[in-house]
């Protein structure tokens, strides 16, 4: 299995970067042949970007969010057959901003199940906050939304599901500064993926699970020395083709 690197622009950029930003990382990731790479690029953004990477396959198009209906009166909701008629392959779900700042907390299991229907990829996004984290509560927050999230999910296809913790105590923009240590994180993997199998069997070992959490190139590799991680969620370092393109070399080298 590739290791996955996934470049979460956030709402950044315009017309004018957009398209000039997903060419950089495309010809530069065709010589990276040892890591799947996915650009999740602001709303407006995706048929700009759908149409640059059109005719390749080694840069996917993701998307941040999805709406957990397919239609309807949701004044600024993205659908997933807007995203799917774009070319979209991998749907963020469930991001801590999203959580947060949107209160998408409930609905998780609606969204996964649109990206599905669709043909798209969900790479569901779980972490705890700094609170839950001092108070020793991060198993028991993941437990809770990985049940809410796969809630009457029993049987899944091989590679049809991404999960990706991000520990909001470790995101750079919300901890002011403080970044996790892999010791720090190998417990909390070990229980996703426990679980995992545990709902699906042996499917559970297929399906990748990625860390995001102020992730750059010079922290790369250590994190990919974690034995349950098999990829990496990145935000600031995406918006740069050269360092975004420097840790898939570091995950590439950490994997061969």
């Amino acid at each position: 299995m590739k290791p996955i690197l996934i470049g979460n622009w956030k709402m950044n950029g315009t017309k004018e970067t957009w398209r000039p930003l997903a060419r950089n990382i495309a010809q530069q990731m065709q010589f990276m042949q040892g890591v799947h790479a996915v650009v999740c690029p602001p709303p407006p953004a995706v048929g700009e970007v759908a149409q640059e990477l059109a005719g390749q396959t080694h840069v996917a198009l993701g998307a941040q969010s999805v709406h957990h209906q397919e239609a309807g009166a949701y004044t600024g909701g993205v659908s997933a057959p807007m995203l799917a008629s774009l070319g979209t392959e991998y749907v963020m779900v469930g991001h801590s901003e999203r959580r947060k700042l949107y209160v998408e907390e409930q609905g998780t299991v609606l969204r996964l199940q649109q990206c599905w229907r669709h043909g798209m990829t969900p790479m569901l996004c779980v972490g705890e906050s700094l609170k839950e984290h001092e108070e020793g509560k991060g198993i028991h927050c993941l437990d809770m939304q990985l049940q809410d999230a796969l809630y009457g999910v029993s049987v899944i296809e091989e590679g049809k599901l991404v999960v990706a913790y991000e520990p909001v105590w470790a995101i750079s923009s919300v901890s002011g500064g403080k970044t996790a240590e892999p010791k720090d994180l190998e417990e909390s993997f070990r229980f996703i993926r426990a679980f995992l199998v545990e709902r699906f069997g042996d499917v559970g070992y297929t399906l990748p699970i990625v860390y995001g959490g102020s992730v750059n190139p010079e922290n790369a590799a250590e994190y990919m020395n974690i034995p349950e991680v098999q990829g990496l969620m990145v935000g600031a370092a995406s918006l740069d083709a050269v360092k975004f393109v420097a840790i898939a070399q570091a995950m590439a080298e950490k994997k061969a």
